[in-house]
């Protein structure tokens, strides 16, 4: 179940205060795309965010085309957690795009997300890339 309009944006107003956070973790509170929508408009102020946990939010590939142009704006993240976001294919490609940018993360967590062999072959290039990388699951 998606978290009501009214607490994800009350959340947002709250993260456009707190631009100096270095540390996000939103893990399973059912964001879905609408909270992807909200989120995508406040994480480039997050211009210290160094970890963002995004674990269990049922993103989906809807939620991922949205707040992927976003993450890549996050040059400074270091740890990404989208795991079971149920991105499958489509939302690996939204991702794909987003982790060329991101040059200092060092962790990457995306299990459980039916990516696929399409999926998985669309981020082997951009996560080859990631010279700072040390974790990968």
């Amino acid at each position: 179940r998606d978290l009501p309009a009214e607490v994800i944006d009350a959340l947002c107003r709250e993260l456009e205060e707190l631009r100096q956070v270095t540390d996000l973790r939103l893990r399973s509170n059912a964001l879905g795309p609408a909270g992807s929508r909200a989120l995508s408009g406040v994480l480039p102020m997050l211009v210290r965010l160094k970890v963002l946990d995004l674990h269990t939010n049922a993103l989906g590939p809807e939620g991922a085309a949205v707040l992927c142009p976003a993450l890549g704006e996050l040059s400074g993240l270091e740890f990404l957690s989208m795991e079971e976001n149920s991105l499958g294919p489509a939302g690996a490609a939204h991702l794909a795009s987003a982790l060329e940018k991101l040059l200092r993360l060092n962790d990457l967590a995306l299990t459980d997300n039916a990516l696929g062999p399409e999926g998985a072959e669309v981020l082997c290039g951009p996560v080859g890339q990631l010279t700072m990388l040390q974790g990968l699951t």
